[in-house]
């Protein structure tokens, strides 16, 4: 299952909780926070 499903399901309370599917939630969040530091960077433009 793709974590957007699966978060979708988890939300509406579709899944029981477990300690890996929170494990899957926290690397989720985590990946996206990473995601959007990268795009920041990304429009960082360095000037000499």
């Amino acid at each position: 299952m793709i974590t957007q499903e699966f978060l979708s399901r988890y939300e509406n309370d579709e899944m029981e909780e477990t300690l890996d599917f929170a494990e899957w939630i926290g690397e989720s969040r985590l990946l996206e926070r990473l995601r959007e530091k990268a795009e920041t960077i990304k429009d960082i433009q360095f000037t000499n």
